[in-house]
């Protein structure tokens, strides 16, 4: 497989492989919010649109391929699968808030990508439907609070 092209070409497959297995955990997370997570960890080094993000896939599947990352669901589609570190799962019941919060920071991340959106915009549940399918829940009761894009989402709970 080509090298990933990076804006300074200066970053391997395996310093990019890194940097996913970095932001992943032993708890499933959606593929998008790797994806999103790993180019905001990889810093300027990474393309920042489109390119860069189907990018990072590719390198999660070959992640996945080589068993170095566990996924479900298809990894051709980062909205509707998951990806975790191999070994024993590790859910706690507060985790499952905090999961929460950072799907949503990467959702209103590829939304404000998708519709031209600045940091100060504030997405609404509407606009964030069609990557949910349906609003979250906190499983400990608390309400979310979007935000603007930069601000991370809040849980009234605290998660």
């Amino acid at each position: 497989m080509p090298e990933l092209r990076t804006l300074d070409n200066n970053m391997s497959n395996s310093s990019i492989d890194d940097t996913i297995l970095a932001v992943a955990e032993s708890d499933w997370l959606k593929v998008a919010l790797v994806i999103v997570d790993a180019a905001r960890a990889g810093g300027s080094g990474l393309l920042d649109n489109d390119q860069g993000y189907q990018a990072i896939g590719k390198r999660i599947e070959v992640l996945v391929r080589e068993g170095r990352l566990i996924a479900q669901g298809n990894l051709k589609k980062p909205r509707y699968s998951e990806v975790r570190l191999p070994g024993p799962l590790l859910t706690k019941p507060a985790s499952g808030c905090a999961r929460q919060l950072r799907m949503l920071s990467g959702i209103k991340c590829i939304w404000a990508r998708e519709h031209n959106k600045g940091a100060n915009d504030v997405p609404t549940w509407t606009d964030l439907r069609p990557y949910l399918g349906r609003k979250p829940r906190c499983p400990q009761g608390g309400t979310y609070t979007l935000g603007r894009v930069e601000d991370p989402p809040k849980c009234s709970h605290g998660g």
